[in-house]
Parts: C-alpha cells; structure tokens; sequence
C-alpha cells in the first residue's frame, strides 16, 4: 500500500495481514491498479476452512432450507413478503432456500416470528 506521495503505510491491524502477502501482486500494477497476472477476485480471495464441515452438517443446512421453504409456502408467503417481514432482501431468503448461508441465531428468530412458528419448529429434526 502506498499513500498519495508514494511512500509505504504500516498496515495495522489482523484486516491488513492478508493484504501484506499480496503486496508483491498490488505494486507491479500500472497506474489503473490493475495486473496482468492476476484478477481482482483473485488478489482478495477469502482463504478456504482449515477442515471442511462432515456430511451430517451440510444434511442439517439443507433440511434447515427446505424446512424454511416448506413453512413459508404453508404460511402462504412469497419470498419478497417474508424478506419484508424479516426486514431483509429476498436474496437472504434465497441463500437460506439453498443452503448457500446458514441463518444466524437472530436471523432464526425473525424467521420465526414472521413464520408464526416457534424457534424449535424451524431447528426441529
């Protein structure tokens, strides 16, 4: 990282560790701050877990999706119309469909109470 005058800043803080590996690829850019040799989402890719989760895991997560979908569709409730009712987007809705993103705990308890159901009913299983 360089400041306005071309002189190097300390990063500070555990954010800027991982930019420090990548200091090799950022200063043989050109002046756009682009590299030939690599992309932008290769430059900031988030590292992969240490030990990937066991198969039970990711059964939960995708039961959890269609248990979400199945007691939206029983409450009679589009995507949108529970997105709003949780006060997020119907992307967020999506991801928890699929079992792309695990909801959090407060997440599990907006679910709940938009659904009309009991915290238990969604973990249940």
């Amino acid at each position: 990282m360089r400041s306005i005058r071309g002189h190097y800043i300390e990063p500070c803080g555990i954010c800027q560790v991982a930019r420090r590996a990548k200091w090799s690829v950022t200063d043989q850019s050109d002046s756009f701050g682009t590299d030939a040799r690599s992309s932008q989402s290769e430059r900031y890719r988030v590292p992969a877990r240490r030990h990937p989760r066991p198969d039970w895991v990711r059964k939960k997560q995708i039961a959890l999706g269609l248990r979400i979908g199945d007691l939206r569709r029983a409450a009679d409730l589009s995507q949108d119309q529970l997105a709003d009712r949780m006060g997020v987007e119907r992307r967020t809705i999506q991801r928890y469909e699929n079992a792309v993103t695990d909801p959090r705990y407060a997440d599990l308890l907006l679910l709940a109470n938009a659904l009309r159901v009991h915290v238990t009913d969604l973990l249940r299983g």
